[in-house]
């Protein structure tokens, strides 16, 4: 899916879509101010960067994935994704998993790392295959992620223990109730009235507290008030 055109800033939002099975990246984004939100990009392949996504051109603005689940795409470098330029890349709640690239970094690659931001919030990066450099590339916010290496971030509530899905071999990424991303994200300003990738609440009603990943776990059982 193509988005914007060389010739001037665009604004799009992208809610409940599924994107899969392209040979020219998932989601192309050219001078987009993008907002995507509960969406799979899914099994997507690039010849060069950004299986998953690329985004090229100058927005230097805030771009937003929210509760997306990004897996099995595949690249040269950035297997996931992989940006350009002047702007500022926001992960927040996303599962992303199980990418490949030929090079490195099937992850998340900032091409112009000097130019750009990546923040990565409550959000599952794990499970990466390539030849060299199996991470995500010098983000400058992580927090409350569950991710490896974690060496470099290891007091902003982060873990690199398995994320602890219901059938990784299955592609069933909800996560288990022994799951160590179950209550460990942050609950964000725009989580309040808002849904998970399935419509589940975003906050849970007991803690308070949001999961790591698109998929908030739902307790399941009776629930009993004792006054």
């Amino acid at each position: 899916m193509h988005v914007g055109y060389g010739g001037g800033k665009f604004y799009a939002w992208l809610t409940d879509c599924v994107i899969e099975h392209s040979g020219d990246s998932g989601l192309y984004l050219n001078y987009v101010v993008a907002d995507v939100r509960r969406c799979i990009l899914r099994n997507n392949t690039a010849a060069g960067n950004g299986g998953g996504i690329i985004m090229s051109g100058n927005t230097k603005e805030n771009l937003y994935f929210r509760n997306c689940l990004i897996y099995g795409n595949h690249a040269d470098r950035g297997g996931a994704a992989a940006f350009y330029h002047e702007n500022v890349f926001n992960f927040e709640n996303c599962t992303i998993v199980h990418n490949t690239a030929t090079t490195q970094l099937p992850g998340i690659y900032r091409i112009d790392s000097g130019l750009n931001e990546l923040n990565l919030i409550n959000t599952i990066l794990y499970y990466h295959t390539a030849n060299y450099d199996t991470g995500v590339h010098r983000p400058n916010i992580i927090s409350n992620c569950c991710t490896m290496p974690i060496t470099l971030y290891p007091d902003a509530g982060n873990t690199d223990a398995a994320p602890g899905f219901v059938d990784d071999d299955a592609a069933d990424y909800h996560l288990a109730v022994d799951s160590p991303c179950v209550n460990w994200g942050q609950a964000l300003p725009w989580m309040d009235g808002a849904t998970d990738l399935e419509g589940n609440p975003r906050i849970d009603a007991i803690t308070g507290r949001a999961d790591m990943g698109c998929y908030e776990y739902v307790y399941r059982g009776t629930m009993i008030l004792v006054r």
